[in-house]
């Protein structure tokens, strides 16, 4: 006969030394669980991922900072944030355009080649629009400068790094959550 054990019936301390040794993804999944687990699992989530955090200047990955930092569980745990003012290098945009250009006029590509490329095109000029728009309001300055309110109120020692470029050799040796919400990796793909 075989003997299950749900793990809400657990005491707290022996789900939280269990939490110490779960994956991310396993911490994620009982975040799900019920509020006392989910305490629990935040609690190991935050200590073990959420200590060093790499965000790219553009909204919607200061936004996801902000969130961070403001949260009453993630924000006390962060120690090292990494900010990048990399931009989509002209010169990228340039060579996606002559490639678009080149696969125009090559009689044998395929629709969905077409379609894919002008996409990529599109979605990189619009984030070089994006960041040039919030750099040149101010923008920016005001969305990182909520963050640092946030984390100024944990009392807590923040090392503070920037860098013009995605990667650095500072996050390597540290788990680092990576903000890049908009998926740009510098390279991009292309058909």
């Amino acid at each position: 006969m075989a003997l299950y054990m749900s793990i809400e019936t657990l005491p707290s301390e022996l789900i939280a030394r269990i939490c110490d040794y779960t994956t991310k993804a396993g911490l994620m999944a009982l975040r799900l669980v019920n509020k006392r687990v989910s305490s629990l699992a935040t609690r190991s989530f935050s200590r073990y991922y959420m200590e060093s955090i790499s965000s790219l200047m553009t909204r919607r990955s200061l936004d996801r900072l902000i969130a961070i930092c403001e949260h009453p569980s993630f924000g006390p745990s962060i120690r090292r944030i990494h900010i990048t003012s990399g931009r989509i290098h002209p010169g990228y945009i340039a060579e996606v355009a002559s490639k678009v250009a080149g696969l125009l006029a090559n009689d044998s590509r395929t629709q969905e080649q077409v379609v894919t490329s002008k996409l990529t095109l599109q979605r990189c000029l619009s984030r070089s629009v994006r960041e040039h728009e919030l750099d040149t309001s101010g923008k920016a300055t005001e969305l990182l400068a909520r963050a640092f309110t946030a984390l100024e109120t944990y009392n807590t020692a923040v090392t503070l790094h920037i860098s013009s470029g995605v990667w650095t050799n500072w996050d390597v040796d540290h788990d680092t959550l990576h903000l890049d919400c908009d998926g740009y990796d510098g390279g991009g793909t292309f058909p």
